[in-house]
């Protein structure tokens, strides 16, 4: 059943008096109306899987996540944009749609973020989302219209939409930038099937250890999406043409390590002897997941865990701080416990065994 029929809509998005298609509404209706305007796990779970699972994308423009009034929109292709560029392209929008009086920019509380807000917070011309807080020191009120954000080197990373509207200065803004808005498809599915993108996939568990590995050889150039599942130690590597991986869980977990390659998932077959890459592996896994006490250097069987910042509030608070390992004398407990923090907990700890 196609998308407008399942959801029951009275009209489909389309061309609009130009003979252009309305690509704003139409994005911003379809990702809206997947979350709906209450919620539903199962409605929810849905939306998720086809937006981060399958990469839902427009043309270049890719669908981040959303909500029943606001979503969220990146750009599919890899890309450098600064905040400085994306501001000036941003301007041209506002003023070509006739919205610089309504609306203008400025830079958020983060670094390389773009914030456009409405001139007036009372204004009711599109929705927007209220925010307040302190700006300059003093206490603000605002309404957004719609936000852009920039990694210092990562490029544009994200944008959120609060209307069709805002979409569609997004996408214009894009336009400027040389990114542009096409048909629905799956940034991260592929025709092309998992047996020609993954040259083998070999899973082997440790019968001294109980570790469980898994090596995986594929074809880098098909790759579009990877996601990696129950590993805490991984090691990649290059095979002329080709690129592989070891991941791998110790003893103490009943699981095995999985990867997930354009959505698809890769099924592995069980060896007896290991791979040459799995042996290398092991090998290095035992050597990087020694831990030792700071103070004396023996075999740490304890944790310490040292909170050097704290805070609290109505809803719960936030603590920074950091782990650091000792033995189990008092004395160099002690000493690992008078750095500099605010509280110190010291729980057992037991060494990851990897051969």
């Amino acid at each position: 059943m196609k998308f407008f029929d399942r959801f029951g809509w009275s009209r489909k998005p389309g061309p609009d008096s130009s003979g252009v298609t309305d690509w704003g509404h139409l994005i911003h209706s379809y990702v809206t109306q997947l979350f709906g305007t209450s919620f539903d796990l199962k409605r929810e779970d849905r939306a998720r899987k086809e937006i981060e699972g399958r990469g839902l994308a427009f043309g270049q423009i890719k669908i981040l996540g959303g909500s029943s009034r606001s979503i969220k929109l990146g750009i599919t292709e890899k890309q450098k944009l600064t905040s400085d560029e994306v501001g000036i392209a941003l301007e041209k929008t506002l003023e070509n749609r006739g919205l610089n009086k309504r609306l203008e920019i400025r830079n958020g509380s983060s670094t390389g973020k773009l914030e456009v807000i409405f001139k007036d917070s009372s204004d009711e011309t599109f929705s927007g989302a209220r925010w307040s807080g302190f700006r300059n020191g003093e206490s603000s009120n605002w309404k957004e219209f719609l936000s852009i954000s920039c990694w210092d080197s990562g490029g544009l990373y994200e944008a959120e939409a609060h209307s069709d509207e805002a979409v569609r200065v997004f996408l214009q803004t894009a336009a400027h930038l040389g990114f542009f808005v096409g048909t629905k498809h799956y940034a991260y599915e592929t025709p092309v099937k998992i047996e020609d993108v993954v040259v083998y996939a070999s899973r082997w568990e440790d019968p001294r250890s109980g570790c469980r590995y898994l090596d995986v050889l594929w074809r880098p150039e098909l790759i579009k999406h990877q996601v990696w599942h129950g590993s805490n130690r991984s090691d990649r590597r290059t095979e002329g043409a080709f690129q592989g991986e070891v991941l791998a869980c110790d003893g103490r977990g009943d699981w095995w390590p999985k990867i997930t390659i354009n959505n698809k998932p890769v099924y592995s077959t069980i060896i007896k002897t290991p791979t040459v890459p799995i042996l290398k592996a092991k090998e290095k896994f035992a050597k990087d997941s020694v831990c030792r006490c700071r103070i004396c250097g023996e075999l740490a069987t304890r944790q310490v865990f040292l909170v050097r910042f704290e805070t609290s509030g109505d809803f719960g608070g936030d603590s920074m701080g950091g782990i650091d390992y000792a033995c189990d004398r008092e004395t160099c407990i002690d000493r690992v416990k008078e750095q500099k923090c605010i509280r110190a907990e010291v729980v057992p700890y037991k060494q990851e065994v990897w051969t």
